[in-house]
């Protein structure tokens, strides 16, 4: 039998909606969302589209399918996508060529999970043989998972929008959490994507709803994520108002918050990198995410190693582990730090 976890550091996710959300899901009046008769869900997309700018959005199970649909409706077969080597995008939703038929390019990025402007202008100029791929988009993570939760600045995006435009080519933004990159910058959330075409974005990461994420884009790219719908099986959620009630409340009592959050993953950052063994760069540390890189052990020896003292980290590559925050108090980041402490000096003995 598992043991228990004291504190659970994985991902956000694990976090148990507030009573708040319960409330207005056990207040919820379930109808058909897919001929517009929830008028949870109907409210939940205007709120998500009015927020981010932009015409419309869809209410959908995860970020994953909403990454999915967003490639489907902007990707033809033989299409180039530009993305940085280390997205989410391309390790996670892996399904994108067998999808779309198009193919992804990676660029690296810097340690802040920026590409290059000019590399990517590069990219899409780029000619063998005389013959150039139709690059059909460029994608951004906002806030980077792998580089620690990195919050891209808003003049950085409207500076990879500008030379993806400038070849017709549309910007993708996953925004799983979006809402942790413009708290992070102190900006409104349309800001942050004023010249992104389409973009997702979580609702129960930083938010802490139970259950969902949003696409947005156009009213006629959200019109065929519709229709895309159907082959991802995602298209009908049942009785998806209870579920969209409480994403309505996550959005009105949640977005404050969130730097809360990001000063608690500074806390946990500033105790951890006094214990040697661990390697962490302070420039990343921006959002909830604490990326930490473990020196004289295998991340997951010091993941199982944290686990067995009740502490639950996520292993994000073969040299680093994260931990991510929302519902963790000041006494649980001390208490993670002292576990983290105890693992790596015990395997230096």
């Amino acid at each position: 039998m598992t043991k228990p976890l004291r504190v659970n550091t994985r991902s956000e996710w694990v976090n148990i909606a507030t009573d708040a959300m319960w409330d207005a899901m056990r207040r919820a009046v379930i109808g058909w969302p897919l001929l517009g008769e929830d008028e949870n869900v109907n409210r939940l997309e205007e709120m998500v589209a009015d927020l981010t700018g932009k015409e419309a959005s869809v209410f959908v199970p995860t970020t994953n399918c909403a990454n999915l649909l967003a490639m489907m409706g902007l990707c033809n077969s033989g299409d180039q996508v530009i993305m940085e080597s280390r997205c989410h995008l391309w390790w996670v939703e892996q399904h994108i060529p067998r999808l779309t038929g198009s193919s992804p390019r990676m660029l690296p990025g810097n340690k802040l999970g920026e590409m290059d402007p000019a590399a990517i202008e590069t990219a899409i100029q780029e000619q063998r043989y005389g013959m150039r791929p139709k690059t059909a988009v460029v994608c951004l993570e906002n806030s980077h998972n792998v580089c620690g939760g990195v919050a891209l600045p808003p003049s950085y995006v409207s500076r990879t929008a500008e030379v993806a435009h400038k070849h017709n080519a549309k910007l993708f933004v996953d925004g799983a959490r979006l809402f942790n990159a413009a708290a992070a910058h102190n900006v409104a959330l349309g800001e942050i994507v004023a010249d992104v075409d389409v973009l997702s974005l979580s609702l129960n990461k930083g938010l802490g709803a139970p259950f969902g994420a949003m696409l947005c884009g156009s009213k006629n790219f959200i019109s065929e994520s519709r229709d895309n719908h159907k082959m991802l099986g995602s298209h009908s959620i049942h009785k998806a108002g209870f579920l969209a009630a409480g994403a309505i409340v996550a959005l009105e009592t949640m977005v404050d918050r969130l730097p809360e959050d990001h000063a608690r993953a500074r806390k946990l950052a500033e105790l951890l990198v006094q214990s040697p063994g661990l390697t962490l760069d302070m420039a990343t540390v921006q959002t909830n995410i604490v990326r930490v890189e473990v020196d004289n052990m295998s991340p997951y020896d010091f993941a199982a190693q944290v686990e067995e003292r009740g502490v639950g980290v996520m292993v994000l590559d073969n040299r680093a582990v994260k931990f991510t925050h929302y519902g963790i108090s000041d006494e649980d980041v001390e208490f993670v730090a002292n576990v983290a402490k105890e693992v790596v000096d015990g395997n230096a003995r």
